[in-house]
């Protein structure tokens, strides 16, 4: 192994150690399960089902629209380029998640507009009706930042455990467990700009388009209709279902389930995308170093 490699490694044995500490700690403290697992400072959310089931028709049309439209104009030339499946990734990737964001900011930017005008309307200005006024003060357990680093180190040792055993149980039943298409083309490309692209991609693009759609967007109508339980559980299988890949999905299914909580606990989206971040960032260390087998 490389110095690099070694370092890296090292680092990753005390990520474990950390989270399992961690994990160990709640574990025996019951306020501190409680807090994570029944505690929310979510508002309701009072869209309407045909408002909602209408704006994922409209981020995902328009999504593949873009993707459509930049296969058509620099298709050829990424299918001539050298590293043409880091390109591609980058290309198609950076349409579909850019699309979706402009779409999502056209979404908040109309119910706003919507809202102000009910508002100069009523005789008194006050919220909607379903949608209670949260307290605003944000204290240190709940703070957006410290969620995010918490849930990271937690769950670090629960996803390479389940990555492991999961991994096993598919051999064992012989279907495949191939890791995703991304990390091989990633680990693979000899350009500075696919990595700088890539990193880019995972780490600051798509989880702020995935969190906005799986947590702010699918769970968070889920569980003003159905069961909280129920929702956490379907909005990560959605989450890791459309990663396409069986391998993670177990992984990617707790992953989301985490994304939730993180959600649920800070009342803040921005939790989840830190989240989210940090695991594409330490996903995408480990296999920029040559050590691919040791991310969960």
């Amino acid at each position: 192994m490389t110095p690099v490699q070694i370092a890296v490694s090292t680092f990753e044995i005390l990520l474990l150690i950390a989270g399992a500490a961690l994990l160990g700690r709640a574990l025996r403290r019951r306020d501190l399960r409680a807090g994570w697992l029944h505690s929310s400072r979510l508002p309701r959310w009072p869209v309407a089902v045909f408002e909602f089931l209408l704006l994922i028709f409209i981020i995902l049309n328009t999504a593949l629209f873009a993707q459509a439209g930049v296969r058509a104009l620099w298709g050829p030339s990424i299918q001539t380029a050298t590293d043409r499946e880091g390109w591609e990734v980058i290309a198609y990737g950076l349409a579909f998640h850019g699309s979706s964001l402009l779409c999502w900011l056209a979404f908040w930017a109309l119910r706003r507009a919507r809202r102000k005008r009910r508002f100069a309307m009523a005789a008194e200005a006050q919220p909607p009706p379903g949608e209670p006024a949260m307290d605003p003060t944000t204290t240190f357990a709940h703070h957006p930042v410290r969620t995010a680093l918490v849930a990271f180190l937690a769950v670090i040792p629960i996803l390479t455990v389940t990555s492991l055993g999961w991994s096993a149980l598919l051999r064992a039943c012989g279907l495949p467990d191939e890791r995703q298409d991304i990390i091989d083309i990633f680990a693979h490309t000899g350009s500075p700009f696919i990595v700088t692209g890539i990193v880019l991609l995972a780490t600051v693009i798509a989880p702020l388009n995935e969190e906005l759609l799986f947590r702010a967007g699918i769970y968070r109508f889920l569980r003003d209709r159905i069961s909280r339980p129920v929702a956490l559980l379907l909005s990560s299988i959605i989450f890791a279902s459309l990663h396409a890949n069986l391998a993670s999905f177990l992984p990617l299914t707790l992953l989301g389930l985490t994304l939730a909580l993180a959600y649920e606990n800070s009342g803040s989206l921005a939790s989840p995308v830190i989240l989210h971040s940090l695991f594409n960032l330490n996903t995408s260390l480990i296999v920029l170093t040559g050590l691919p087998e040791l991310s969960p």
